[in-house]
């Protein structure tokens, strides 16, 4: 009995669904499709469309090739089934959930929304993790239902399948670069295209991503020309496109990862472009994870990454920014999370050390030394615990926070006030460069200026004038240093 009562209010939910039959299809550019109806609690449940292609596979003569629109069919097409993930950039053990045949989205959409009042969509790029909430982990029906928007994820080439190039002996790119932000580009016209057969507005298209998926959104909006209505909100979680070592400057600087990877492909380097993108096509999808592995230690070292190519990214963001060079239309709301500090037995004080020399192997002794005073608790200096605390608080700072900030004081004229959480009687003001406004979001919300003052001071005025000291200083304090010590 109890299963004829849910049916008949899952039937009842979707006959009053304007935009979805209530066989559950939806007609779209490439053909019909067919989704399912899940129960989120006693009256409310949510419609999901998984596994829809916004392109063609990217496999065999597609592979390293821009994406292509998808194939139409006949017929309906079940979109019941989660699509497997692309593969990373980095070493991932789970590669049975992944496959090159990933160009995939999951539509969430609540089941009693009604025809005289499209939803606002929200669009969730996942970062260059493992872990980064990516459309395996972000189920978007509950976030759709007590949110009554429409939730959109879907994947993206990244590592070596989404950013390799480089360019010939004429200067010219063996492989059409940053594939992984066409696919995303794709995505998105494909919602512009398609979002209102499921009750969606596509006027009020939120795009928001996490870690390098916030990167990847804040690069595209400083070089929006070719994306102009794509989206009318951004939100930056924990990364912005000032992130550094998180792109080339220009396509020469491309060519370095371009050889040493087909040096290890066994691809030959002296030959035309076509016979080295017959080579790469052909190899095993195996054979490319273990070099991109090799290559690749993590994510913040990542050979392959997106370039300025003068044509889907055309401006440098640091130029973009200072020239204020972005759509002023676009809203812009960014977010910081505490870092986590990892292990709860901390790491000793030699970690600590080794990390910043990792971390930082690019810079001289001076800066390195700099950082290792910032970041050092010398109350504390050989407790695990702090030195975890002071090496998460370090990454989040120089990767994050500092550039987020950074970012935001160019964006502070596009600021907006408002009431973010609607039960909470706190008021968001504006955020300006001089008080540096934000709100922090707990069960008793307050606001907050400048976050982390004085280390986002560190990171974006006195470093770069640091590791820009004359070397005849650097020798002077380099001995200084060794002598002191």
């Amino acid at each position: 009995m109890k299963t004829v009562v849910l049916a008949l209010v899952l039937i009842n939910l979707v006959c009053n669904n304007a935009f979805i039959q209530s066989d559950l299809t939806v007609q779209i550019d490439s053909g019909k499709i067919k989704g399912n109806i899940t129960p989120i609690n006693s009256n409310q449940s949510c419609f999901t469309f998984l596994g829809i292609p916004y392109a063609q596979p990217p496999v065999r003569n597609f592979r390293f090739y821009r994406p292509v629109q998808p194939t139409k069919w006949t017929g309906i097409r079940q979109a019941t089934t989660t699509p497997k993930l692309c593969y990373h950039s980095i070493a991932d053990s789970s590669t049975s959930t992944k496959s090159e045949d990933c160009l995939y989205l999951n539509i969430y959409v609540p089941a009693n929304q009604s025809s005289n009042n499209p939803l606002p969509v929200l669009v969730w790029l996942h970062g260059d993790s493992p872990s980064s909430m990516n459309t395996e982990l972000f189920n978007g029906q509950a976030f759709a239902v007590t949110g009554k928007l429409i939730v959109v994820t879907f994947d993206f080439r990244q590592g070596v399948l989404g950013y390799l190039t480089g360019t010939d002996t004429m200067g010219r790119s063996i492989i059409t670069p940053n594939l992984g932000i066409l696919d995303q580009v794709m995505a998105l016209q494909w919602i512009q295209k398609n979002i209102a057969n499921f009750g969606g507005n596509p006027r009020r298209v939120t795009l928001a991503g996490t870690s390098t998926g916030a990167f990847s959104i804040g690069l595209q909006f400083l070089n929006s020309t070719q994306q102009h209505g794509l989206y009318q909100r951004i939100a930056l979680v924990s990364g912005s496109p000032l992130m550094p070592r998180m792109y080339y400057s220009n396509l020469n600087a491309t060519n370095k990862s371009m050889q040493q990877f087909l040096k290890k492909s066994h691809c030959s380097v002296q030959t035309t472009a076509k016979s080295i993108l017959s080579c790469l096509r052909n190899l095993p999808i195996a054979n490319i994870l273990s070099v991109q592995s090799s290559l690749t230690p993590s994510t913040y070292d990542n050979m392959f990454k997106a370039v300025i190519d003068g044509n889907i990214i055309q401006t440098d963001p640091v130029v973009a920014l200072n020239n204020n060079q972005f759509n002023r239309q676009v809203q812009v709301m960014a977010s910081v999370a505490n870092p986590v500090s990892g292990s709860s037995s901390g790491i000793q004080r030699q970690q600590f050390i080794t990390q910043l020399d990792w971390l930082f192997s690019y810079t001289n002794l001076v800066a390195r030394s700099a950082i290792e005073n910032r970041y050092t608790d010398w109350n504390n200096e050989s407790s695990p615990v702090t030195n975890q605390q002071q090496l998460s608080y370090l990454y989040s700072d120089y990767i994050v926070t500092a550039p987020l900030v950074s970012t935001l004081k160019k964006f502070a004229a596009q600021g907006i006030s408002s009431n973010p959480v609607s039960n909470n009687p706190v008021v968001w003001p504006k955020y300006n460069s001089n008080t540096g406004n934000y709100l922090k979001v707990a069960l008793a919300p307050q606001v907050y200026s400048s976050p982390r003052a004085n280390y986002v001071a560190f990171w974006n005025q006195f470093w770069p004038q640091l590791t820009k000291q004359p070397k005849w200083r650097l020798i002077i304090a380099q001995f200084y240093l060794q002598f002191s010590a």
